[in-house]
């Protein structure tokens, strides 16, 4: 049985490290081409980080 693809993302901070299932399996995700692959994680970014521009403090 074909592992599910969790996404992860960590930041500098210590213990900052999550994950959300982007709803492929190991076998799934190998058949996907590097941009499709790429895509995958764009898509599903905003679910392990927020990400935001603010001036300088």
């Amino acid at each position: 049985m074909s592992k599910q693809m969790l996404l992860y993302a960590r930041t500098n901070n210590q213990g900052s490290t999550c994950n959300t299932d982007i709803g492929y399996t190991e076998f799934e995700w190998e058949k996907l081409s590097e941009d499709e692959q790429l895509e995958v994680i764009a898509e599903f970014t905003g679910d392990v980080v927020d990400l935001w521009v603010q001036p300088e403090k």
